[in-house]
């Protein structure tokens, strides 16, 4: 078999490659497959400047594509784990002996799966075509590589991890006993009375060491007035509601700056009109009854597949005014409170991704 070397960088960490003389799928990364399997033996791989490289495992890769401006999932079947190739390679003919069928023209292709179903538009650059995917790893990855089942090496695991967002926890005899300024960070930089009345009458086992005699404002905190200037709030033309759920309102906050240990980069909000409740949830892709659900324009929330379940099951879709996400003023307030106080937590000098 042989394949054309690719040279990659870092921010090439999503982009494939389709080669027409590979004779399968491979990857420098094992981290993303799914139904892994490791080999009895290595295969031996013949490069095309005559070297030799080997694989070592294969598996599934699911992944999340655009097209016709709809998101959706796509599985590559039986990719090999190769650490010594330098870049995402799919094989054309793989894809075809697999039952993709692949329609080409001049400056791209077209790629649907078995099914039939559109999965992308492939340009060429520089006479070679590439494509961005986003990969969509296992959900228990990282449980297995701790429990010591076969995975990346330590130095994948490390670089892994350093490129996703983590959680702490305080934990010993004195870590509920701590400063009103370390409850003020650990909860996410809310206001100091607030702080103070959870741990005087909302919760339990939080002991604040340094009652004040005046309650600070949230000026003293140089992080929350970095993180937490907004414009005024705009004002809806419009009743609220009387009722929970009679209304909600939604958006979708994409892509974050760093991905969860999960893979997820976006954030799912749902916020009741009524009491203001806010229900969040971390998404892999940004592909849920309702009555009415109020959005911007934006195609993601208001067109497709979107639009097409609201009908089928009888939702009304209101939009806000095109250009203006503000008229959304109360899911983009909830997303601006929640990521103000994401960044807020961030210690002095830490990079913002």
């Amino acid at each position: 078999m042989t394949y054309d070397a690719l040279a990659s960088t870092k921010d090439s960490a999503d982009i494939f490659y389709i080669d027409s003389g590979a004779s399968y799928h491979l990857i420098p990364s094992q981290g993303g497959l799914h139904a892994y399997q490791k080999f009895a033996m290595p295969i031996e791989i013949s490069a095309a400047n005559g070297n030799k490289i080997y694989a070592y495992s294969s598996g599934d890769l699911r992944v999340a594509t655009l097209a016709n401006g709809l998101e959706s999932e796509a599985v590559l079947q039986d990719v090999f784990y190769a650490p010594e190739v330098h870049a995402r390679l799919i094989s054309l003919g793989k894809l075809q002996r697999q039952g993709w069928e692949i329609r080409i023209w001049d400056g791209g292709m077209e790629l649907r799966n078995q099914d039939g179903h559109k999965v992308a538009d492939v340009e060429m650059v520089n006479d070679v075509y590439l494509m961005m995917l986003d990969v969509i790893p296992p959900e228990v990855a990282l449980a297995a590589w701790a429990r010591g089942v076969a995975g990346p090496t330590h130095e994948e695991l490390i670089e892994r991890l350093g490129a996703v967002a983590l959680v702490a926890t305080a934990k010993g005899p004195d870590g509920m006993r701590v400063t009103l300024w370390t409850w003020h960070r650990r909860l996410g930089h809310p206001a100091f009375k607030m702080v103070l009345a959870l741990a005087q009458s909302g919760a339990s086992g939080m002991v604040i060491t340094d009652v004040p005699a005046v309650v600070p404002s949230l000026d003293a905190c140089a992080a929350c007035v970095a993180a937490k200037a907004i414009h005024l709030p705009h004002k809806e033309g419009r009743s609220r509601a009387s009722e929970y759920l009679e209304r909600v309102h939604i958006d979708i906050v994409s892509p974050m700056p760093t991905k969860s240990v999960g893979g997820r980069e976006y954030a799912y909000y749902v916020v009741d009109d009524y009491t203001r409740a806010v229900h969040t949830k971390p998404l892999q892709l940004k592909s849920s009854r309702l009555r009415v659900v109020m959005t911007d324009n934006a195609h993601k929330l208001s067109m497709g597949e979107v639009r097409e379940i609201c009908e089928q099951d009888g939702i009304k879709l209101h939009t806000t005014v095109t250009y203006h996400p503000a008229s959304n003023g109360v899911a983009e307030r909830a997303i601006g409170v929640l990521t103000n106080a994401a960044r807020a937590l961030r210690p002095p000098g830490f990079p913002v991704g």
